[in-house]
């Protein structure tokens, strides 16, 4: 499981409805909604996703990494502190460790 996905699964109603409202350019919104569409599925094969939507896999990884630091800013704000204190408020560990990792290859 992405982590764009491991993320979009913890939303409430109006978390995702706030998702799916955020202000993306062409093909981070297709994502985006293929993502918002299958929120709650347990069943969502992503494998098959940069196909459908007709990307390259290495296309779709960078659009998907793109879309979850636009998301989670959106979320929790532009500071990592308040990123950190947003995932584990929702107990994504791994999101946290993820994030963690990201910083420290800057």
């Amino acid at each position: 499981m992405s982590y764009l996905l491991y993320f979009v699964k913890s939303f409430d109603e109006n978390e995702l409805k706030k998702f799916r409202q955020l202000d993306l350019i062409r093909k981070e919104e297709s994502v985006r909604n293929e993502y918002a569409n299958h929120a709650h599925d347990k069943g969502i094969n992503e494998s098959l996703l940069h196909t459908k939507l007709r990307l390259t896999k290495s296309h779709f990884d960078k659009i998907n990494s793109m879309l979850l630091d636009k998301a989670l800013t959106y979320f929790a704000g532009n500071e990592l502190k308040e990123k950190l204190e947003f995932l584990t408020g929702k107990q994504l560990t791994d999101l946290v460790l993820h994030e963690l990792k990201l910083t420290e290859k800057k």
